[in-house]
């Protein structure tokens, strides 16, 4: 499950602390540079399931800090990437001596291309909520994953099968695939019930994917690790999502949804922003803002076919429907008119 959002405005404030750090920390230029090059090449999509793949071994067979940082550094030799770094002093929970690393991570969740299904929604989460008991790396479940895409596949099957028979054993992640499907698939698959199912297999077409892949309670912990894995959040999480978009199919296509607020994302990716990578797109259609709902679509450099939408309103959700039929409106009525289009009749 994602966690809570109730502390946007605390992330705000560490970000922007993190200005204060010294050049010689952040090595700014070092950071232009490499982001410079990863624009060069656009990864396959296959790559980025390729990578987490190998990210989940090197963490199921760390048990210390210095294991994982040796299993990255083949990784780091292997990709010729930034990799996300060891999550020190990162907890799980509230308390001081439950460390998120013991916790599997979830870089993403939903659709994987094992599923066979077509994608159509693709929304990005800050991190995973606090991992529960069956999230343990002692838990047996866990230490059995021989690959993560193949785990969350089998997780996306077992939770449908239950759904359709609670005879069955409950799948050890059913919180975390309800999560995403009442919180984020349904509630997209609900703005165009003619277009789109709205029962449970609407999961199989969507794919959540997290900036960081690591539990924690509140996004407040993540502070300095989010400024320490600029590199790795762009290219593992952010490029990852945009490459998805683009194999989407529907009302959605080259679409990229982030639940967050416009100040956080500007925060988070301030360089990119002065750079012109990222450009706010302030040509909008006017809609009339409630119960605190809003959006802003983000241009992306180089990629004039692919949109990010900043969506961000009710906690940790989506806004509400009606807001979002507003917003997407134009595009539900020219897809509605295509697929409704009478054939001309034959003379």
């Amino acid at each position: 499950m994602n966690s809570t959002s109730d502390n946007r405005a605390y992330l705000v404030t560490c970000l922007r602390h993190s200005a204060q750090i010294p050049r010689s920390t952040w090595n700014f230029r070092y950071a232009r540079n490499v982001m410079r090059n990863l624009r060069v090449k656009k990864m396959k999509i296959k790559e980025y399931f390729d990578y987490w793949d190998k990210f989940f071994k090197i963490w199921l067979n760390s048990k210390t800090q210095s294991d994982y940082k040796a299993g990255f550094e083949k990784l780091k030799k292997e990709f010729k990437k930034s990799p996300f770094a060891y999550p020190k002093e990162i907890m799980n929970c509230e308390c001081k001596s439950n460390e998120t690393f013991e916790y599997i991570p979830e870089p993403y969740w939903g659709w994987t291309p094992n599923l066979k299904t077509d994608l159509k929604f693709v929304v990005v989460n800050y991190n995973p909520a606090s991992g529960g008991e069956q999230q343990h790396r002692s838990y047996s479940n866990i230490s059995s994953i021989t690959y993560y895409s193949n785990y969350v596949f089998q997780q996306i099957n077992d939770y449908l099968n239950y759904k359709q028979n609670s005879n069955l054993p409950k799948p050890t992640q059913y919180e975390t695939t309800n999560w995403h499907f009442n919180n984020r698939a349904n509630k997209l698959a609900q703005l165009n019930s003619e277009l789109f199912p709205t029962d449970h297999t609407t999961i199989k077409n969507y794919f959540g994917i997290d900036l960081v892949p690591w539990h924690t309670k509140n996004v407040k912990y993540l502070n300095g690790y989010l400024e320490e894995n600029f590199l790795a959040i762009q290219l593992w999480s952010l490029n990852f999502a945009i490459q998805a978009s683009k194999q989407a199919k529907g009302l959605f296509a080259n679409k990229v949804i982030v639940r967050t607020n416009l100040a956080t994302f500007k925060e988070l990716f301030k360089n990119e922003f002065d750079s012109g990578f990222f450009i706010e797109d302030i040509k909008l259609p006017i809609i009339k803002k409630k119960n605190n709902d809003n959006f802003q679509k983000i241009k992306i450099k180089n990629e004039k076919d692919v949109e990010i939408y900043l969506l961000w309103g009710m906690r940790n959700s989506l806004p509400t429907e009606s807001f979002l039929k507003e917003i997407f409106k134009p595009r539900m009525e020219t897809k509605w008119r295509l697929c409704n289009k009478r054939k001309p009749k034959s003379s």
